[in-house]
Protein backbone atom coordinates (compact mmCIF):
# COMPACT_ATOMS: atom_id res chain seq x y z
CA UNK A 1 0.00 0.00 0.00
CA UNK A 2 0.92 3.67 -0.80
CA UNK A 3 1.56 6.03 1.56
CA UNK A 4 2.87 9.00 -0.11
CA UNK A 5 0.99 10.81 -3.45
CA UNK A 6 2.13 13.38 -5.46
CA UNK A 7 -1.08 15.51 -6.53
CA UNK A 8 -1.40 17.90 -9.31
CA UNK A 9 -3.98 20.28 -9.85
CA UNK A 10 -4.78 22.29 -13.53
CA UNK A 11 -6.30 25.28 -14.12
CA UNK A 12 -7.64 25.66 -17.42
CA UNK A 13 -8.67 28.96 -19.10
CA UNK A 14 -11.49 26.97 -21.32
CA UNK A 15 -13.50 28.17 -23.93
CA UNK A 16 -17.02 26.89 -24.59
CA UNK A 17 -17.41 24.34 -27.31
CA UNK A 18 -14.34 24.41 -28.38
CA UNK A 19 -13.28 20.90 -27.65
CA UNK A 20 -10.34 20.92 -30.35
CA UNK A 21 -9.17 24.47 -28.41
CA UNK A 22 -9.66 22.74 -24.69
CA UNK A 23 -7.82 19.52 -26.08
CA UNK A 24 -4.71 21.22 -26.61
CA UNK A 25 -4.68 23.26 -23.14
CA UNK A 26 -5.83 19.69 -21.06
CA UNK A 27 -2.66 18.00 -23.17
CA UNK A 28 -0.22 20.30 -22.38
CA UNK A 29 -0.85 20.62 -18.77
CA UNK A 30 -1.04 16.86 -18.74
CA UNK A 31 2.57 17.07 -19.99
CA UNK A 32 3.45 19.46 -17.40
CA UNK A 33 1.83 17.60 -14.52
CA UNK A 34 4.08 14.73 -15.92
CA UNK A 35 7.71 17.34 -15.90
CA UNK A 36 6.65 17.53 -12.11
CA UNK A 37 6.63 14.12 -11.62
CA UNK A 38 2.67 14.00 -10.70
CA UNK A 39 0.72 10.67 -10.33
CA UNK A 40 -2.60 11.70 -10.41
CA UNK A 41 -3.49 15.19 -12.09
CA UNK A 42 -7.31 17.14 -11.30
CA UNK A 43 -8.37 19.21 -14.23
CA UNK A 44 -12.00 21.53 -13.41
CA UNK A 45 -15.31 20.93 -13.66
CA UNK A 46 -16.56 20.53 -17.28
CA UNK A 47 -13.41 21.63 -18.64
CA UNK A 48 -13.57 19.06 -21.34
CA UNK A 49 -16.41 21.20 -23.43
CA UNK A 50 -16.58 24.63 -20.94
CA UNK A 51 -18.65 24.96 -18.45
CA UNK A 52 -20.86 27.83 -20.64
CA UNK A 53 -22.64 26.13 -23.20
CA UNK A 54 -25.71 27.09 -21.72
CA UNK A 55 -28.82 25.85 -23.77
CA UNK A 56 -26.09 24.12 -26.34
CA UNK A 57 -26.42 21.02 -23.13
CA UNK A 58 -29.87 20.77 -25.27
CA UNK A 59 -28.15 19.71 -28.42
CA UNK A 60 -27.32 15.81 -28.50
CA UNK A 61 -25.83 15.70 -31.70
CA UNK A 62 -22.39 16.99 -30.31
CA UNK A 63 -22.52 15.79 -26.69
CA UNK A 64 -23.18 11.93 -28.11
CA UNK A 65 -19.42 12.32 -29.27
CA UNK A 66 -17.96 13.54 -26.03
CA UNK A 67 -16.46 9.90 -24.49
CA UNK A 68 -15.00 9.33 -27.92
CA UNK A 69 -12.81 13.23 -26.98
CA UNK A 70 -12.15 11.50 -23.36
CA UNK A 71 -10.56 8.50 -25.27
CA UNK A 72 -8.75 10.73 -27.50
CA UNK A 73 -7.27 12.25 -24.67
CA UNK A 74 -6.36 9.31 -22.60
CA UNK A 75 -3.96 8.60 -25.00
CA UNK A 76 -1.76 10.94 -24.13
CA UNK A 77 -1.70 10.06 -20.32
CA UNK A 78 1.23 8.75 -19.37
CA UNK A 79 1.14 5.40 -18.44
CA UNK A 80 1.61 5.75 -14.70
CA UNK A 81 -0.41 8.88 -14.10
CA UNK A 82 -4.37 9.15 -13.60
CA UNK A 83 -6.02 12.24 -14.95
CA UNK A 84 -9.77 13.26 -14.12
CA UNK A 85 -11.30 15.24 -16.20
CA UNK A 86 -14.96 17.22 -16.17
CA UNK A 87 -17.11 16.48 -18.92
CA UNK A 88 -20.86 16.61 -20.20
CA UNK A 89 -22.50 12.84 -20.07
CA UNK A 90 -25.50 12.20 -22.22
CA UNK A 91 -27.06 8.29 -21.39
CA UNK A 92 -29.88 6.90 -23.41
CA UNK A 93 -32.79 8.06 -22.66
CA UNK A 94 -31.87 11.37 -22.63
CA UNK A 95 -30.79 12.56 -19.41
CA UNK A 96 -27.71 14.34 -18.89
CA UNK A 97 -24.90 14.68 -15.48
CA UNK A 98 -22.29 16.41 -15.07
CA UNK A 99 -19.83 14.15 -14.49
CA UNK A 100 -15.66 13.73 -13.82
CA UNK A 101 -14.17 10.70 -15.73
CA UNK A 102 -11.05 9.37 -13.94
CA UNK A 103 -8.56 8.42 -16.93
CA UNK A 104 -5.50 6.38 -17.41
CA UNK A 105 -3.41 5.62 -20.89
CA UNK A 106 -5.81 4.72 -23.24
CA UNK A 107 -8.80 3.80 -20.54
CA UNK A 108 -11.80 5.34 -19.45
CA UNK A 109 -11.64 3.96 -15.77
CA UNK A 110 -14.55 5.24 -14.00
CA UNK A 111 -17.30 8.16 -14.17
CA UNK A 112 -18.33 10.17 -11.13
CA UNK A 113 -21.71 12.25 -11.10
CA UNK A 114 -22.96 15.54 -9.12
CA UNK A 115 -24.98 15.05 -7.17
CA UNK A 116 -25.95 18.46 -6.02
CA UNK A 117 -26.61 21.03 -8.82
CA UNK A 118 -26.04 24.79 -8.64
CA UNK A 119 -28.79 26.54 -8.83
CA UNK A 120 -28.06 30.15 -6.97
CA UNK A 121 -26.91 33.70 -8.12
CA UNK A 122 -25.91 32.95 -11.88
CA UNK A 123 -26.25 29.11 -11.89
CA UNK A 124 -28.75 27.16 -13.66
CA UNK A 125 -27.58 23.83 -13.74
CA UNK A 126 -30.67 21.83 -13.05
CA UNK A 127 -32.12 23.77 -16.27
CA UNK A 128 -29.42 21.40 -18.30
CA UNK A 129 -28.44 18.66 -15.88
CA UNK A 130 -30.22 15.94 -14.00
CA UNK A 131 -28.66 15.21 -9.98
CA UNK A 132 -27.21 11.68 -9.80
CA UNK A 133 -28.45 9.24 -6.95
CA UNK A 134 -26.62 9.02 -3.98
CA UNK A 135 -25.27 5.57 -3.84
CA UNK A 136 -26.21 4.76 -7.43
CA UNK A 137 -23.81 2.95 -9.44
CA UNK A 138 -24.75 2.05 -13.04
CA UNK A 139 -22.46 -0.11 -16.28
CA UNK A 140 -22.57 2.29 -19.35
CA UNK A 141 -20.35 1.55 -22.33
CA UNK A 142 -18.62 4.72 -23.13
CA UNK A 143 -16.37 5.16 -26.47
CA UNK A 144 -16.99 1.29 -27.06
CA UNK A 145 -15.50 0.35 -23.64
CA UNK A 146 -17.75 -0.58 -20.64
CA UNK A 147 -17.25 1.79 -17.56
CA UNK A 148 -18.72 2.02 -14.10
CA UNK A 149 -21.00 5.58 -13.48
CA UNK A 150 -21.90 7.23 -10.66
CA UNK A 151 -21.28 7.37 -7.15
CA UNK A 152 -18.09 5.89 -7.09
CA UNK A 153 -14.92 4.70 -4.97
CA UNK A 154 -12.08 3.86 -6.57
CA UNK A 155 -9.54 1.73 -5.31
CA UNK A 156 -5.91 1.74 -6.82
CA UNK A 157 -2.98 -0.25 -5.29
CA UNK A 158 -5.24 0.53 -1.79
CA UNK A 159 -5.20 4.57 -2.36
CA UNK A 160 -8.95 5.19 -2.88
CA UNK A 161 -10.37 8.29 -4.38
CA UNK A 162 -13.61 10.20 -3.94
CA UNK A 163 -15.14 12.87 -5.76
CA UNK A 164 -17.26 15.91 -4.90
CA UNK A 165 -17.80 18.00 -7.41
CA UNK A 166 -18.63 21.89 -7.04
CA UNK A 167 -21.73 22.31 -5.73
CA UNK A 168 -21.20 18.90 -3.86
CA UNK A 169 -19.13 20.47 -1.09
CA UNK A 170 -21.21 23.43 -0.43
CA UNK A 171 -23.93 21.54 0.73
CA UNK A 172 -24.90 20.59 4.37
CA UNK A 173 -25.40 17.02 3.28
CA UNK A 174 -22.03 16.66 1.21
CA UNK A 175 -20.79 13.56 0.04
CA UNK A 176 -17.23 13.76 1.37
CA UNK A 177 -19.53 12.63 5.02
CA UNK A 178 -20.14 9.28 2.63
CA UNK A 179 -16.86 9.06 1.59
CA UNK A 180 -15.21 9.08 5.03
CA UNK A 181 -17.39 6.02 5.96
CA UNK A 182 -16.20 4.15 2.44
CA UNK A 183 -12.48 4.71 4.01
CA UNK A 184 -11.42 7.32 1.37
CA UNK A 185 -7.49 8.29 1.37
CA UNK A 186 -8.20 11.22 -1.15
CA UNK A 187 -11.04 13.81 -2.05
CA UNK A 188 -11.07 15.34 -5.50
CA UNK A 189 -12.84 18.30 -6.46
CA UNK A 190 -13.29 19.58 -9.81
CA UNK A 191 -14.97 23.32 -9.59
CA UNK A 192 -16.64 26.05 -11.87
CA UNK A 193 -16.68 28.38 -9.17
CA UNK A 194 -17.05 32.31 -10.27
CA UNK A 195 -15.55 34.64 -8.98
CA UNK A 196 -16.39 36.88 -6.00
CA UNK A 197 -14.86 39.25 -3.07
CA UNK A 198 -14.74 36.94 0.03
CA UNK A 199 -15.12 33.58 -1.28
CA UNK A 200 -11.51 32.21 -1.59
CA UNK A 201 -12.37 32.11 2.35
CA UNK A 202 -15.10 29.87 1.97
CA UNK A 203 -13.46 27.58 -0.38
CA UNK A 204 -10.58 27.67 1.77
CA UNK A 205 -12.69 26.46 4.66
CA UNK A 206 -14.01 23.52 2.90
CA UNK A 207 -10.92 22.02 1.81
CA UNK A 208 -9.50 22.13 5.25
CA UNK A 209 -12.42 20.97 7.24
CA UNK A 210 -13.02 18.47 4.58
CA UNK A 211 -9.42 17.42 4.89
CA UNK A 212 -9.70 17.40 8.78
CA UNK A 213 -13.32 15.52 9.27
CA UNK A 214 -13.09 13.41 6.61
CA UNK A 215 -9.23 12.10 7.81
CA UNK A 216 -8.38 12.37 4.03
CA UNK A 217 -6.34 14.19 1.01
CA UNK A 218 -8.17 17.18 -0.57
CA UNK A 219 -7.43 18.85 -3.89
CA UNK A 220 -9.26 21.46 -4.92
CA UNK A 221 -8.96 22.76 -8.21
CA UNK A 222 -10.99 25.91 -10.86
CA UNK A 223 -11.56 27.14 -14.05
CA UNK A 224 -9.49 30.19 -14.91
CA UNK A 225 -10.55 33.24 -16.94
CA UNK A 226 -13.76 34.60 -18.59
CA UNK A 227 -14.93 31.88 -20.24
CA UNK A 228 -18.39 32.77 -21.23
CA UNK A 229 -20.51 35.55 -20.52
CA UNK A 230 -20.20 38.05 -17.14
CA UNK A 231 -18.81 35.18 -15.06
CA UNK A 232 -14.75 35.10 -14.64
CA UNK A 233 -13.42 32.44 -12.98
CA UNK A 234 -10.30 32.55 -10.43
CA UNK A 235 -7.92 29.52 -11.28
CA UNK A 236 -8.50 29.01 -7.57
CA UNK A 237 -6.61 25.65 -6.24
CA UNK A 238 -5.52 24.06 -3.59
CA UNK A 239 -4.41 20.83 -1.20
CA UNK A 240 -5.22 20.24 2.08
CA UNK A 241 -3.63 16.85 3.94
CA UNK A 242 -4.35 16.19 7.39
CA UNK A 243 -6.54 19.26 7.95
CA UNK A 244 -3.46 21.42 6.79
CA UNK A 245 -3.51 23.41 3.65
CA UNK A 246 -0.04 22.08 1.71
CA UNK A 247 -0.53 24.02 -1.67
CA UNK A 248 -2.36 27.66 -2.77
CA UNK A 249 -1.85 28.87 -5.85
CA UNK A 250 -1.79 32.52 -7.21
CA UNK A 251 -5.24 33.14 -8.39
CA UNK A 252 -6.85 35.06 -11.45
CA UNK A 253 -3.75 34.29 -14.11
CA UNK A 254 -3.48 35.28 -17.61
CA UNK A 255 -1.73 31.94 -18.70
CA UNK A 256 -3.70 29.63 -20.75
CA UNK A 257 -3.27 27.03 -17.82
CA UNK A 258 -1.20 26.78 -14.89
CA UNK A 259 -0.02 23.16 -13.23
CA UNK A 260 0.75 23.09 -9.45
CA UNK A 261 1.66 19.58 -7.39
CA UNK A 262 2.28 19.00 -3.83
CA UNK A 263 3.32 15.70 -2.34
CA UNK A 264 0.87 14.34 0.17
CA UNK A 265 1.51 12.06 2.85
CA UNK A 266 -1.71 9.34 3.14
CA UNK A 267 -0.40 7.68 6.12
CA UNK A 268 -0.99 10.29 8.24
CA UNK A 269 -4.60 10.88 7.11
CA UNK A 270 -5.20 7.15 7.78
CA UNK A 271 -3.65 7.48 10.91
CA UNK A 272 -6.55 10.44 11.75
CA UNK A 273 -9.81 7.83 10.86
CA UNK A 274 -8.27 5.65 13.34
CA UNK A 275 -8.95 7.66 15.48
CA UNK A 276 -12.09 8.78 14.86
CA UNK A 277 -15.14 7.05 16.64
CA UNK A 278 -17.26 7.57 13.54
CA UNK A 279 -18.45 4.12 12.21
CA UNK A 280 -16.99 3.32 8.51
CA UNK A 281 -18.21 0.81 5.82
CA UNK A 282 -15.90 -2.43 5.43
CA UNK A 283 -12.93 -1.58 3.22
CA UNK A 284 -14.36 -4.41 0.74
CA UNK A 285 -17.70 -3.65 0.25
CA UNK A 286 -18.28 -3.66 -3.66
CA UNK A 287 -21.79 -2.78 -2.26
CA UNK A 288 -20.81 0.63 -1.50
CA UNK A 289 -19.49 1.55 -5.23
CA UNK A 290 -15.74 0.63 -4.42
CA UNK A 291 -14.12 -0.02 -7.54
CA UNK A 292 -11.06 -1.60 -8.06
CA UNK A 293 -9.05 -0.18 -10.60
CA UNK A 294 -6.07 -2.62 -12.14
CA UNK A 295 -3.61 -0.28 -12.85
CA UNK A 296 -0.09 0.20 -11.19
CA UNK A 297 1.57 3.71 -10.25
CA UNK A 298 5.68 4.20 -10.49
CA UNK A 299 7.35 3.31 -7.38
CA UNK A 300 7.13 5.98 -4.47
CA UNK A 301 9.82 8.58 -4.71
CA UNK A 302 11.33 8.02 -1.32
CA UNK A 303 13.66 11.25 -1.84
CA UNK A 304 10.99 13.55 -2.71
CA UNK A 305 10.15 15.89 0.50
CA UNK A 306 6.18 16.36 1.47
CA UNK A 307 4.98 19.63 0.89
CA UNK A 308 4.60 20.95 4.39
CA UNK A 309 2.13 23.39 5.34
CA UNK A 310 1.84 26.63 3.87
CA UNK A 311 0.25 30.32 4.60
CA UNK A 312 -1.61 32.17 2.56
CA UNK A 313 -1.51 36.01 1.93
CA UNK A 314 -3.76 38.43 2.83
CA UNK A 315 -5.54 39.62 -0.54
CA UNK A 316 -6.27 43.42 -0.85
CA UNK A 317 -9.76 43.49 -2.19
CA UNK A 318 -9.30 46.45 -4.91
CA UNK A 319 -6.08 44.70 -5.83
CA UNK A 320 -8.25 41.63 -6.60
CA UNK A 321 -11.57 42.78 -8.04
CA UNK A 322 -9.08 45.29 -10.43
CA UNK A 323 -7.30 42.54 -12.12
CA UNK A 324 -10.56 40.08 -11.93
CA UNK A 325 -11.97 42.40 -14.59
CA UNK A 326 -8.65 43.02 -16.43
CA UNK A 327 -8.52 39.41 -16.98
CA UNK A 328 -12.17 39.50 -18.61
CA UNK A 329 -11.42 42.09 -20.72
CA UNK A 330 -8.68 40.60 -22.14
CA UNK A 331 -10.39 36.90 -22.12
CA UNK A 332 -12.94 38.73 -23.78
CA UNK A 333 -10.83 40.84 -26.36
CA UNK A 334 -8.70 37.34 -27.46
CA UNK A 335 -11.76 34.81 -27.70
CA UNK A 336 -13.86 37.30 -29.58
CA UNK A 337 -10.66 38.15 -31.86
CA UNK A 338 -11.18 41.31 -30.86
CA UNK A 339 -8.72 43.83 -32.21
CA UNK A 340 -9.03 46.05 -29.18
CA UNK A 341 -11.39 48.44 -27.19
CA UNK A 342 -12.61 51.98 -28.12
CA UNK A 343 -13.07 54.47 -25.41
CA UNK A 344 -15.10 57.19 -25.32
CA UNK A 345 -13.35 58.92 -22.65
CA UNK A 346 -15.43 61.98 -21.13
CA UNK A 347 -12.57 63.41 -18.40
CA UNK A 348 -14.75 61.92 -15.77
CA UNK A 349 -13.58 59.15 -13.35
CA UNK A 350 -15.67 56.36 -14.62
CA UNK A 351 -14.04 57.07 -18.31
CA UNK A 352 -10.67 57.23 -16.80
CA UNK A 353 -10.89 53.58 -14.82
CA UNK A 354 -11.96 52.34 -17.99
CA UNK A 355 -9.06 53.35 -19.67
CA UNK A 356 -7.02 52.33 -16.85
CA UNK A 357 -8.71 48.77 -16.57
CA UNK A 358 -7.93 48.36 -20.69
CA UNK A 359 -4.22 49.37 -19.93
CA UNK A 360 -3.77 47.08 -16.64
CA UNK A 361 -5.43 43.63 -19.00
CA UNK A 362 -2.67 44.43 -21.77
CA UNK A 363 0.24 45.01 -19.23
CA UNK A 364 -0.64 42.27 -16.79
CA UNK A 365 -0.93 39.86 -20.38
CA UNK A 366 2.09 40.88 -21.84
CA UNK A 367 3.72 40.50 -18.55
CA UNK A 368 2.28 36.85 -18.06
CA UNK A 369 2.69 35.60 -21.65
CA UNK A 370 5.34 37.34 -22.74
CA UNK A 371 6.02 39.48 -25.42
CA UNK A 372 6.22 36.77 -28.47
CA UNK A 373 2.82 35.50 -27.06
CA UNK A 374 1.33 38.80 -26.67
CA UNK A 375 2.36 39.87 -29.45
CA UNK A 376 0.47 36.76 -31.39
CA UNK A 377 -2.65 37.21 -29.76
CA UNK A 378 -3.23 40.76 -30.71
CA UNK A 379 -1.97 39.67 -34.54
CA UNK A 380 -5.07 36.53 -34.87
CA UNK A 381 -7.49 39.34 -33.33
CA UNK A 382 -6.44 41.75 -36.39
CA UNK A 383 -6.02 39.62 -38.85
CA UNK A 384 -10.10 38.44 -38.19
CA UNK A 385 -10.98 41.99 -37.63
CA UNK A 386 -9.26 43.41 -41.23
CA UNK A 387 -11.33 45.29 -43.62
CA UNK A 388 -13.79 43.10 -45.56
CA UNK A 389 -13.29 40.28 -43.40
CA UNK A 390 -16.42 40.92 -40.71
CA UNK A 391 -15.32 39.67 -36.85
CA UNK A 392 -16.12 36.31 -35.32
CA UNK A 393 -19.12 37.65 -33.02
CA UNK A 394 -19.46 34.40 -31.79
CA UNK A 395 -18.12 33.80 -27.91
CA UNK A 396 -18.61 30.04 -28.33
CA UNK A 397 -14.76 29.47 -30.78
CA UNK A 398 -14.64 26.37 -33.01
CA UNK A 399 -16.94 23.71 -33.05
CA UNK A 400 -16.31 20.67 -34.81
CA UNK A 401 -19.83 19.20 -34.82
Amino acid sequence: MRHTLTLATACINTTPLDIDGNLGLMREAIAEAKAQQADLLLMPELSLTGYGCEDMFFAADWLEGVPEDLLTLSRSVPGEMLVAVGFPLLISGGQLYNAVALLASNRILGVVCKQHLARNGIHYEPRWFTPWPAGQVVQLTLAGQRVPVGDLVFDVQGVRLGFEICEDSWVAARPGRKLYERQVDVILNPSASHFALGKQQARRHFVLEGSRACGAVYAYTNLLGCEAGRAVYDGDAMIASNGELVLATDRLSFAPWQVHSACVDLAVNRAQRLLSSQAMQPACDEANGIHPVEFVWAPERHLQPLSQACQVAVEDAHEVACRAVALGLWDWQRKTYTGGYALSLSGGADSALCGALVYFAQLQALLSLGEAAYAATLARGASRCRPGRPANPSWTGSTRR
